[in-house]
């Protein structure tokens, strides 16, 4: 299966890595690496969230965030 980011969910994402940027480089690019490291497992295994509220969509928590993903297959 192939990920496809939505335009607000990239720009959620740039924002938020952005915003942590501001305080600590570091921080902010582990933050980008784990939220991509899990998104990419989404691919292999993506049954890997619950049911998500909206009809149809499955929800994950990315750990080690403050993030989430909602996604449909």
């Amino acid at each position: 299966m192939q990920v496809q980011w939505t335009d607000r969910a990239e720009n959620d994402r740039e924002n938020a890595i952005e915003y942590i940027a501001q305080d600590n480089l570091t921080a902010a690019l582990n933050q980008l690496d784990e939220i991509e490291e899990q998104i990419d497992r989404l691919a292999e295994y993506p049954k890997l969230g619950r049911p998500g509220r909206v009809n149809l969509s499955i929800s994950n928590l990315i750990r080690e965030t403050a993030n989430g993903s909602l996604y449909q297959l």
